[in-house]
């Protein structure tokens, strides 16, 4: 008797290894299934099955007795691989910021493998299929519009909108459903081998019938078929690495660039005049060109004549080139509210009560309007939750991002331009495109239409030499397209400039990284699809569903014994 415990301990040796093997190639499944599906490969019919092996893992790990939490971390930390892969770019702003952001992305798949376990072995003999894609779609809603003020990138389901028919259920319950109903394909395949030919069979047929249904009936919103707003879009191309410093003589050139651009890009092309010119986000060479910042600038002493005059006449030339251009110019800026000077020497410092991220329409030589950036990028233009204590804001960028300001402040409140007779444009500024509750809010106010087409400016210079970064980021908007049953025109600095029709089908483009203009043609959209009348309302039920559904699993049974799922987690002898 003795030499039984020493028995059972080698004899679990392999189990215990093969657990760790299974968790962490399920892990890595996932990863590469995934890369090949997004853009770089773009594989996408993929898409339908990459997250088969952690529905697999965590089933197994519940059948098994495994325990929840070692078997989410473990194939959690092997999905890492995948996001530093897709997140190359990300070390061009901050090499010290990729790793720990890929540690925080890899918890997401090690929360959903760590939740279905536990809720697989409290309910087994529910098949599952009944918990696996509300528990998906309640943690990609949480890491993409709630945790860290959201970040929806690489969601399950986004590479399926290169076939449009599979991204239409977004236009009545959003982007998360079609992920939703990815990982329910996910079930009805593993049911083959852990259910019954039947039972997989409805899963698989249930989900088809629910898609198709989706894709042949409106959900509402659709286009006017008789009116059109032609667009004029300027890619400028400047490099980040010059952007950064942007020095007098580069800041000349983008000048002469834009000048030459936006002349052509104006001309009359056949029986097509745009109404709208358009330039990339922050894209204008100058510092100062909204009306109170020129107001300031206009006081400057003479001890800072030179200064004055340079910007001012940066200010000009923009003023100047719409007037001589037919239609309105919107121009990418940092706008300013309480803009002040100091000469100190042979210096000039300012400084303003807020500054902005802004879009100004430039119409008959004036400011007409104004958008300041509403929802600011995490990490980008904002530290969630750090930016609270500017000291810790301050040592993290220091010991991380040395050179990066976080001083922009949000604007309170969407802005419509009017360009045309009921034509109306909103412009989320650069990662606004990728949040579905801030476009929602732009394009929509209490469930009526505000908008009839989307202008994302945007300065994809921070991917540096990554096109699939770009291409995730346009990946991303086009998801927004479909949603709200708005098209969108995008004037980005590096590319990809283009226009994405309401089905999320891009139009028109640029190739990336070239100095050029493109004429659009944008349809003019009406109606009120239903993701804009509920916006969240499905994941945010699935959201609280998970969470009541985990609590079961930490809940005394009748006979006040612990339930399996809670008795593995705190089992010393864990035989995992």
């Amino acid at each position: 008797m003795a030499g039984t415990p020493q028995a059972n301990q080698q004899t679990d040796s392999p189990s215990r290894m093969r657990a760790r093997i299974e968790a962490l190639s399920a892990g890595l499944l996932y990863g590469l299934i995934t890369i090949l599906a997004f853009p770089g490969v773009g594989a996408w019919p993929l898409a339908m099955f990459a997250p088969l092996p952690l529905i697999w893992i965590a089933t197994r790990a519940a059948d098994h007795n495994r325990s929840p939490l070692r078997t989410g971390l473990l194939a959690g930390l092997f999905t890492l691989p995948m996001w530093l892969f897709e997140h190359q770019w990300v070390a061009q702003m901050s090499a010290l910021g990729l790793v720990p952001m890929g540690l925080v992305l890899s918890a997401y798949p090690a929360l959903f493998v760590w939740a279905l376990t536990r809720v697989r072995r409290r309910w087994s003999k529910r098949p599952v299929w009944l918990f696996a894609g509300s528990l998906w779609m309640a943690i990609e809603f949480l890491r993409g519009s709630l945790l860290f003020d959201g970040y929806p990138w690489l969601l399950a389901g986004h590479p399926l909108i290169e076939f449009a028919p599979l991204a239409m259920p977004a236009r009545w319950f959003g982007t998360y459903f079609v992920s939703f109903l990815c990982v329910t394909v996910c079930t009805g395949i593993l049911e083959l081998f852990i259910g019954t030919r039947k039972q997989s069979l409805i899963v698989l047929l249930g989900t088809a019938v629910i898609w198709t249904a989706m894709a042949l009936i409106p959900a509402g919103g659709g286009t006017d078929p008789n009116r059109t707003l032609t667009i004029g879009l300027v890619q400028t191309n400047v490099p980040q690495s010059v952007r950064g410093a942007w020095p007098i003589d580069s800041r000349v050139e983008s000048m002469v660039e834009l000048d030459r651009m936006t002349r052509a890009a104006g001309e009359q092309i056949g029986d097509r005049t745009p109404s709208l010119i358009v330039w990339p986000e922050t894209m204008f060479p100058g510092r100062f060109l909204d009306a109170h910042s020129l107001d300031a600038l206009a006081s400057v002493s003479d001890a800072a004549a030179g200064f004055r005059q340079t910007e001012l006449a940066f200010a000009q030339a923009a003023i100047d080139l719409e007037r001589a251009v037919t239609p309105p110019l919107l121009v990418g800026v940092v706008a300013n509210n309480g803009l002040s000077f100091q000469v100190i020497g042979d210096t000039i410092d300012w400084k303003s009560d807020a500054r902005f991220n802004s879009a100004l329409l430039l119409d008959n030589g004036r400011e007409s309007a104004r958008y300041d950036k509403i929802f600011l990028t995490p990490f980008g233009e904002v530290m969630p939750y750090i930016s609270s204590w500017p000291w810790l804001e301050q040592t993290l960028l220091n010991f991380g991002a040395k050179g990066m300001l976080f001083d922009l402040a949000a604007g309170q409140a969407p802005v419509r331009f009017e360009i045309a007779p009921d034509v109306r444009v909103v412009t989320p500024i650069c990662f606004e495109a990728t949040m579905p509750g801030v476009c929602r809010r732009l394009v929509f106010e209490e469930q009526v239409r505000r908008a009839e087409v989307m202008i994302n400016m945007t300065n994809d210079g921070w991917f540096g030499n990554s096109d699939t970064g770009r291409r995730l980021h346009l990946l991303n908007a086009r998801w927004r397209c479909v949603e709200l049953a708005t098209p969108m025109a995008r004037a980005a600095n590096t590319g990809i400039s283009c226009l994405i029709d309401i089905d999320g089908t891009v139009v028109h483009r640029m190739p990336v990284r070239e100095r050029n203009y493109l004429i659009v043609e944008a349809p003019v959209s009406q109606g009120v699809p239903l993701f804009a009348r509920i916006g969240h309302l499905v994941p945010w039920i699935a959201l609280i569903g998970a969470i009541l559904l985990l609590t079961t699993t930490y809940l005394r049974d009748q006979r006040g014994k612990t339930t399996d799922a809670e008795r593995s987690e705190t089992n010393q002898g864990d035989r995992s």
